[in-house]
């Protein structure tokens, strides 16, 4: 499901998740929504990619993830392509 005009960020990051066994989403706002079922239930996660460790949320990419945490208890998380399994 990954984008193929991705970064190669990107791309390593949705390789990642998928060996953790997550179906990847790339939507581009945030970059990413990845999910799977673990002990019967939907595991979700929102995923914002940044290509360098120091690269800043661009404003409107803060606010969005301000408004999804605060309204609706979602957060945003931010990775360098890595994806961890939890």
């Amino acid at each position: 499901m990954i984008r193929r005009n991705g970064s190669q960020t990107e791309r390593n990051f949705a390789n990642n998740a998928e060996r953790f066994g997550y179906r990847v989403l790339h939507v581009g706002w945030p970059d990413f929504l990845i999910w799977r079922e673990k002990n019967g239930k939907i595991e979700a996660r929102l995923i914002e990619i940044k290509t360098k460790k120091n690269e800043p949320l661009r404003p409107e990419q803060e606010w969005l993830h301000y408004i999804l945490e605060q309204a609706f208890g979602i957060r945003v998380e931010i990775s360098h392509g890595e994806c961890n399994d939890h």
